[in-house]
């Protein structure tokens, strides 16, 4: 589907190409929690975990690195000839060297085997219905790994607007704010989910069986006190080394709460309870991290200085709920 983002010939079919992306994206990260929860016990998993969601992460960066360069290497390119194909011009050679990686990881992923299941006793769970039998018998387990991490990745999100904040707040070049904001992602974020999976193993060894959901309570309460103070601050280096306390523990849910999840989750229902997660999270964080404070910058706090007010009010409203009692 990336390769035929570089053939499409109008803007609705790039859609319909893209939307493949996103479709086969999708799959990743359900399959990947069932095989790892297959793959690891339950005291190493979170460390698994950790190193699985750190490779995203990375993922993600180099993929922003080398995109940004492959593009500067072929934007001044003349259209190149290919046979079948044609002529192509240097935007669609960027999709089509972009896809040439994953037809290689494929013929590699097809040479896995599927590890034994944890507990092949299980396997019978049902699949059809299992899942809304789970969440009806599990109802506050369901709120708290679903609905609560999906508040958290809210939080996360708003982080959208940091850059504009200290753009708007201490009068920041658009440089300097989107370099103190990357140098946190990509530092204490990858450390958050390290310490994550490190420290929940620890104390899943000395036979804690609740750690991924007590360390989640942790990272909860300093979301809060982080994403509230941020906006807050008298002066633009405070706000920045909250920024990187607050990249930390925004690394814990996406480690912590899919450990949970493969360790109460019925044989059957692994997958299914994953991809539950991602979509909670995804909607609800995708979607509310970026809209509620840009609706109470624009509806409700109004005067100068206004975004602060919002990144700050609708931390504290939306993070209250996962730690609470």
């Amino acid at each position: 589907m990336t390769a035929s983002c570089g053939l499409v010939g109008t803007a609705t079919q790039l859609f319909y190409a893209r939307t493949g992306v996103g479709i086969g994206e999708a799959t990743l990260s359900p399959c990947a929690y069932s095989l790892l929860g297959d793959q690891f016990s339950a005291e190493t998993l979170p460390r698994a975990l950790s190193v699985y969601t750190l490779g995203l992460f990375i993922g993600s960066g180099l993929a922003l690195v080398l995109g940004g360069s492959l593009v500067t290497l072929v934007a001044h390119q003349p259209p190149v000839t290919l046979p079948v194909i044609g002529a192509v011009r240097a935007w669609q050679l960027v999709f089509l060297l972009a896809a040439m990686p994953g037809a290689v990881l494929a013929v590699w992923m097809a040479t896995l085997r599927e590890p034994a299941r944890r507990s092949p006793g299980d396997a019978a769970a049902p699949a059809s219905g299992g899942l809304a039998a789970f969440i009806r018998d599990n109802k506050l387990v369901a709120t708290a790994l679903f609905i609560g991490s999906a508040l958290l990745a809210e939080i996360s999100y708003e982080d959208v607007w940091y850059p504009e904040l200290f753009i708007r707040t201490w009068h920041w070049s658009a440089a300097q704010a989107g370099l103190v904001n990357g140098v946190a992602s990509l530092t204490t974020g990858p450390l958050g989910l390290l310490a994550a999976g490190w420290w929940s193993s620890r104390i899943l060894s000395s036979g804690r069986n609740d750690a991924p959901l007590r360390l989640s309570v942790i990272a909860a309460a300093a979301m809060t006190i982080t994403a509230t103070a941020l906006p807050l601050s008298p002066a633009p280096l405070l706000a920045a080394c909250a920024l990187f306390v607050l990249k930390f523990f925004m690394a814990f849910a996406p480690v912590l709460v899919p450990a949970a999840i493969q360790t109460v989750a019925p044989e059957g229902l692994r997958g299914q309870l994953a991809a539950l997660f991602i979509v909670t999270t995804g909607i609800l964080g995708v979607a509310g991290g970026p809209t509620v404070p840009g609706l109470l910058a624009d509806h409700v706090f109004q005067a100068p200085g206004g975004l602060a007010l919002a990144l700050s009010t609708s931390a504290l409203v939306l993070a209250r709920y996962p730690w609470s009692p």
